[in-house]
């Protein structure tokens, strides 16, 4: 089946990469999938050295994956909000 299964999206600036979006299909979610996504995008991505992303603060799956993907965290938190 010619599905869409699986994506990364990211910004380059010149001096640093910025992790936009990771998904996985739910039936693919013990595969490792999403990490093989995240040696992907390091290894297309040598150049630059600083790697940035934004997870919601009580996103603690997405905390503890970046985490084990050897992300770290400096806590500095963002708030957006939508005008309505």
């Amino acid at each position: 089946n010619q599905k869409i299964r699986a994506a990364l999206i990211y910004t380059q600036t010149l001096n640093a990469n910025f992790l936009d979006f990771i998904a996985v299909d739910r039936n693919l979610k013990h595969k490792n999938v999403a990490f093989a996504l995240l040696n992907h995008y390091f290894a297309a991505n040598t150049q630059n050295k600083f790697f940035k992303l934004f997870v919601e603060e009580k996103n603690q799956k997405a905390i503890n994956f970046y985490k084990r993907a050897g992300f770290c965290f400096n806590h500095i938190n963002l708030k957006f909000y939508r005008n309505f």
